[in-house]
């Protein structure tokens, strides 16, 4: 028992040694990396990828060579029947006779086939009969062994009306490009939210850094109003009231630190990392310029992304199949085949003697004459379906450019701000300097020392806010211009 108890405390150590908590030290381009290989929306996002480029994969396939091969192994049937058969030696007179046929029959056929690149498709059929039969009693029917080969070229081709094939490959084509436009957009979505998350974390780190500054100096500010107090030069009620900031400080630094922890766990979780880990952002913070101008950027979301170029593809592949299948317009569809057959006691026999002695010409044409008005109105919708492809490519390309010239105006405005909240800060840190030491030397009262500590911490946070939102806007432009970071 005491064995067994130790083995198990021993399996609980390994265990916990094994789960130790790991460092990660991150950079943007490390994190995005780590996101799209690992992260449960990475995985989703390849998945569903893969998924979607198989599927158009296997329709795109309709135009590769087909080659089917079905065959019938000789099987054993045996046929019962009873009937009138003439009488032997008596060609007068008959009499009912059982019979009993056993055939020992296989076939196998092989058909090639190849979609056309303009209309129709091309086709090769070979095929093989293999025939044993034999009937008792003896003499009531001849024994029959042979073999059946045939062989023949076909071509079908639509001249006049849909050709739903070739519509098929098309649609296959786009369906591939769609999901090959998806998957890029997702991977961009995933690239600008690993940024916003990496960002969220930088600015709560950032804040409980200045909550820890803003605590430090509101004990300094508390020392020395208690030097000042025991030297009477300032009421002890100045001196419970620097306590008091300090202790609001204290719990303001609390709740920041509670929020880091959150902020933390929520990035670590998106990443697919396990909690217990700890995240070591290590990617340096600088400004980057905004653009001037936006028509550089929107021609550039308008060349990557495709979305109004798929919604004309779409709209274009819709109205080749609405004339197609115009209403009370015939279809007029060709069939050739030319071949020939043999029919020999042995298989070598048969395709030695096999020849092209057929031919085969058919002129098909289907048209509806009346129905009601049922295919008009289906082409009237198909129109209307038409129309609002088209509007859906308008509103894309409309889209994109407001997206992207909403993005870079934000860019500016965080920019300017950052511009002005950096000179600010500046400016409010040196008069908190210059405070600190007129506060020292008893030239302004606790309250206006309090204040700048206050004004310096705000404007220091607000430097920081900024650059992070330029950023921010900088990671949003790129999503919204479809700029894919490289690793």
């Amino acid at each position: 028992m005491r064995a067994r108890m130790v083995g198990v405390l021993l399996a609980v150590l390994f265990d916990a040694a094994g789960a130790a908590a790991a460092t990660h030290a991150l950079r943007v381009a490390d994190a995005i990396a780590l996101a799209r290989i690992q992260s449960p929306e990475g995985r989703r996002i390849a998945l569903e990828a893969r998924r979607d480029l198989r599927r158009a994969a296997a329709s795109r396939a309709a135009s590769a060579p087909e080659l089917t091969l079905s065959a019938v192994a000789p099987r054993l049937a045996r046929e019962f029947s009873v009937g009138l058969q003439p009488a032997r030696g008596d060609s007068v007179r008959s009499e009912y006779v059982e019979t009993t046929t056993t055939s020992q029959n296989g076939s196998a056929d092989l058909q090639a086939s190849q979609l056309l690149p303009w209309r129709g498709r091309l086709s090769a059929l070979a095929s093989m009969f293999y025939r044993d039969e034999a009937t008792a009693p003896i003499g009531l029917r001849a024994v029959r062994r042979d073999f059946q080969v045939a062989a023949s070229l076909g071509l079908e081709m639509p001249l006049w009306g849909a050709d739903d094939e070739h519509d098929a490959l098309r649609r296959a084509h786009l369906s591939w490009d769609q999901a090959s436009s998806r998957a890029r957009t997702a991977r961009a979505r995933l690239e600008f939210e690993t940024v916003t998350h990496y960002l969220d974390v930088v600015r709560a780190r950032a804040a409980l850094d200045i909550a820890r500054a803003t605590v430090e100096r509101a004990a300094e500010a508390a020392a020395v109003a208690q030097r000042k107090v025991q030297a009477g030069l300032l009421p002890e009620v100045e001196a419970l009231r620097t306590e008091v900031v300090r202790a609001e400080r204290e719990a303001q630094a609390a709740g920041v630190e509670s929020q880091l922890a959150r902020t933390d766990d929520e990035f670590k979780t998106f990443l697919g990392i396990p909690p217990q880990d700890s995240l070591q952002l290590v990617e340096p913070l600088a400004p980057v310029a905004a653009p001037d101008s936006a028509a550089p950027w929107v021609a550039r979301a308008l060349w990557a992304r495709d979305e109004a170029g798929l919604a004309e593809r779409d709209a274009e592949l819709l109205d080749r199949e609405r004339r197609g299948h115009r209403p009370y317009t015939p279809d007029v569809d060709l069939a050739l085949r030319y071949g020939g057959g043999a029919n020999q006691p042995d298989f070598d026999r048969a395709l030695s003697s096999l020849s092209a002695n057929s031919l085969s010409l058919a002129l098909t044409l289907r048209m509806t004459l009346a129905d009601g008005g049922r295919a008009s109105g289906l082409d009237k919708a198909a129109a209307a379906d038409v129309d609002l492809r088209r509007l859906d490519a308008e509103d894309a390309r409309t889209r994109i450019e407001l997206e992207v010239r909403d993005a870079v105006r934000q860019m500016q405005n965080a920019a300017r701000r950052y511009r002005v909240l950096t000179a600010s800060s500046r400016l409010a840190g040196e008069l908190l300097r210059i405070n600190s030491e007129r506060y020292e030397r008893g030239l302004i009262d606790t309250e206006a020392h309090l204040a700048s500590q206050t004004d310096a911490a705000q404007a220091r946070l607000g430097e920081t806010g900024a650059l992070l939102d330029l950023l921010q806007a900088r990671a949003r432009l790129r999503f919204v211009a479809l700029e894919e970071h490289t690793p």
